[in-house]
C-alpha cells in the first residue's frame, strides 16, 4: 500500500512509471496497472494493497532480464521504495 501521505501527483507518476517500462524493456510481453485494488464487489478493504502491476512475459528468461534490467531498477528505487509502506510490497512470480 502506498504511504497516506503520497499526494496524487505522486501516484500518478508511479502509475506512469509502471506502465512505461513495457517501451523500456522489449521482453514484456504485456503490463497491466491497477489503482484502488478492490474485491469483486468494488470495495477497497482496509489494509488492502491500493496499487498492482501484473506484469506478463513469454519465459522465465525474460523475466530474469527484466529483473536486473535498470529500467525496472529504477522504478523500483525512485518511484515504489519511497512511495510505498515498509513492509506492504509483494512481488510475486509465476508461471502457468
Amino acid at each position: 500500500s502506498v504511504k497516506d501521505d503520497v499526494t496524487a501527483e505522486e501516484f500518478s507518476r508511479l502509475e506512469s512509471s509502471l506502465r512505461n517500462l513495457k517501451q523500456q524493456i522489449e521482453e514484456i510481453h504485456s503490463i497491466n496497472v491497477a489503482a484502488a485494488v478492490s474485491n469483486l464487489d468494488g470495495q477497497t478493504l482496509p489494509g488492502n494493497r491500493n496499487i498492482a502491476a501484473l506484469v506478463d512475459f513469454a519465459s522465465i528468461e525474460k523475466y530474469e532480464v527484466y529483473e536486473k534490467h535498470p529500467a525496472h531498477l529504477s522504478v523500483v528505487e525512485k518511484n515504489i521504495k519511497p512511495l510505498i509502506s515498509p513492509g506492504s510490497r509483494a512481488a510475486i512470480q509465476f508461471t502457468s
